[in-house]
């Protein structure tokens, strides 16, 4: 982890920050802009969630790219403008710009199914992250862009969604409860990834949030980031 959080930084053009790894389930990352040194705090629910996968030092690296834009930028508060700004950064120093797409939506989507697994008291809690993982993952890997689901203009809508998915997922047959919830859940999130209707319904539902929220929902995020690697890919091209 160190190694990576040194190469990145070193791209970043900024000192190399310390990193806190955090227990608190809450697939988050944050950075401490004032502190001396700077510091980036990391959950470590995120990091098993991004090594689960085939991209996950990608992944790791576009996470510290964006947590390192907030320090370069003096961000202070979570606010969709630093947000943007953070990605813009990002985009700036990594190799593969592109792995922001999914680096963003994979703690978005384990988050949503972790907390919506928990509160229906799905599985035993050691579990839980077990499942996370493997669903999240398996979602991100064979929807391509998650469908309508990054169409989402608003990001409680999106965990609005996933809660249904969950819900509608229950209850399970007793004996065969992680066969029969991945069967159904991954279902489900297929279904729901093609359901235009019901994006777009819980979309209306959750529209007042619109600008009040302190992240970007997919939709707009996922625009900015491509407009940001267009610009980039115009920059590289000149003489």
């Amino acid at each position: 982890m160190r190694s990576i959080i040194e190469e990145v930084a070193r791209k970043a053009g900024i000192p190399t920050p310390d990193i806190v790894i955090s227990n608190e389930k809450r697939f988050y990352a944050s950075a401490n802009s004032f502190a001396d040194p700077k510091i980036i705090a990391v959950d470590e629910e995120i990091v098993k969630l991004f090594l689960w996968n085939k991209d996950g030092i990608k992944f790791l690296k576009a996470l510290l790219a964006h947590e390192m834009g907030h320090i370069f930028f003096n961000h202070n508060n979570a606010k969709i403008k630093e947000e943007h700004q953070a990605d813009g950064f990002a985009v700036d120093i990594l190799e593969e710009p592109e792995t922001l797409h999914k680096m963003l939506a994979l703690p978005r989507l384990g988050g949503s199914l972790f907390v919506a697994l928990q509160k229906q008291n799905a599985l035993p809690a050691e579990y839980l992250s077990y499942i996370t993982y493997v669903l999240a993952n398996y979602a991100i890997d064979t929807i391509p862009g998650l469908g309508v689901l990054s169409k989402v203009t608003s990001f409680k809508a999106f965990i609005h969604i996933i809660k249904n998915v969950i819900a509608s997922s229950m209850p399970l047959d007793h004996g065969h409860e992680m066969e029969h919830l991945f069967d159904k859940v991954t279902k489900k999130l297929h279904d729901i990834c093609a359901d235009h209707q019901a994006v777009q319904e819980a979309c209306r539902k959750f529209s007042n949030y619109e600008g009040k929220e302190d992240h970007p929902a997919p939709l707009p995020r996922d625009n900015h980031i491509i407009a940001c690697i267009k610009k980039k890919t115009l920059r590289d091209a000149r003489p």
